[in-house]
């Protein structure tokens, strides 16, 4: 329970940061916006992995954990940031972060095909069901709804 809590809490930080993103963004473009919020999440991250750390694991590190920690700190940390403050500049939150939320479709296939996760019926249909929003959101405006 307190897993699914967490990830509630992240995903709320995840899609309020996206709105202040777009605010800063009314000012500034978005790789400064990415630079800045680099930054500070960086030093953020620095003291509270230096808070919360049990200093023994950073004896765990080798070189495979250094690369693997690299890939995602640039395809995250730097390339998912700027991708995703530009997507938001471009064509808004409400089209872009829901776009971004397809997280999970590109890691089941991602885990699927380097740790031979299997792909069981809530796995398929959650695919399917996040294809489709991903059409109903992209699809353009053909008529307004009339209450």
């Amino acid at each position: 329970m307190s897993g699914i809590i967490i990830s509630l809490i992240a995903s709320i930080g995840f899609g309020t940061s996206s709105v202040f993103a777009k605010i800063s963004m009314l000012k500034i473009k978005s790789g400064t916006t990415t630079l800045i919020s680099l930054i500070t999440s960086t030093i953020v991250t620095l003291f509270a992995s230096i808070i919360f750390t049990d200093p023994t694991e950073y004896t765990k590190l080798n070189i495979e954990i250094w690369l693997l920690l690299f890939w995602i700190a640039l395809l995250t940390y730097f390339f998912g940031r700027l991708l995703n403050y530009t997507s938001v500049q471009y064509i808004g939150v409400g089209k872009a972060t829901p776009i971004i939320g397809t997280t999970p479709l590109f890691a089941t296939i991602t885990a699927i095909i380097f740790m031979d996760e299997k792909i069981t019926i809530p796995i398929l249909v959650g695919t399917i069901l996040i294809i489709l929003g991903i059409l109903l959101i992209t699809r353009e405006k053909t008529d307004d709804i009339k209450y």
